[in-house]
C-alpha cells in the first residue's frame, strides 16, 4: 500500500484552515512512499465523500512522473501533469469549504501502469480511465468543519 502523508495534515484530525476556503486555500504539502516498480504515472484525487449524493471533487492531478514522491505546499505541478476541473469549476486545488458540519477529505494517491496523457473530464472519467491500470493506492483522510480549525 502507498503511504500517503503530510507534515501539515494529520490522519483523522482537522485540516488547518490555511488549506481551506477560510484561509489561503493553498494546496497542502503532500508526500507518498512505496510506489511499486512498474509505475508509469502517479495521480492524486482529493474529494469529500460527505458532500451529499456523490463525493465533491476538490483536486485531481494526473500524469505525475513516478520519480516525484511529494508536492510542496502550494507548489507548481510537474510540467507534464494534467489537472481536471474540480466540482467548484477550478482547474486547481479547491480547499475544503463544507456548508455545515464536519466533513471528511480523502487525499488519495494512485500508482498507475499507464500515462493518461490527457486532462480527465472529472472524477467519473478519471475512475473509468484508470480501470485495470491501478498498481497500488493509498490515502490520507482528515476532517474539516468551518470555524473549528
Amino acid at each position: 500500500m502507498i503511504d500517503v502523508s503530510s507534515p501539515a495534515i494529520r490522519p483523522d484530525k482537522p485540516i488547518p484552515s490555511k488549506y481551506t476556503c477560510d484561509g489561503e486555500g493553498v494546496s497542502p504539502p503532500l508526500a507518498w512512499n512505496n510506489v511499486p516498480e512498474g509505475t508509469q504515472s502517479v495521480a492524486i484525487l482529493v474529494d469529500d465523500p460527505d458532500a451529499g449524493q456523490r463525493p465533491f471533487l476538490h483536486w485531481l492531478v494526473t500524469d505525475i512522473p513516478p520519480s516525484i514522491n511529494h508536492l510542496a505546499e502550494g507548489a507548481a505541478l510537474p510540467r507534464d501533469a494534467n489537472v481536471a476541473e474540480s466540482d467548484a469549476g477550478t482547474a486547481s486545488y479547491y480547499g475544503p469549504c463544507p456548508p455545515s458540519g464536519s466533513h471528511h477529505y480523502r487525499f488519495h494517491v494512485y500508482a498507475l501502469d499507464t500515462v493518461l496523457g490527457r486532462r480527465p473530464e472529472g472524477r467519473d472519467d478519471f475512475l473509468a480511465a484508470i480501470g485495470g491500470h491501478v498498481l497500488d493506492e493509498g490515502e490520507l483522510v482528515a476532517q474539516y468543519e468551518r470555524g473549528k480549525a
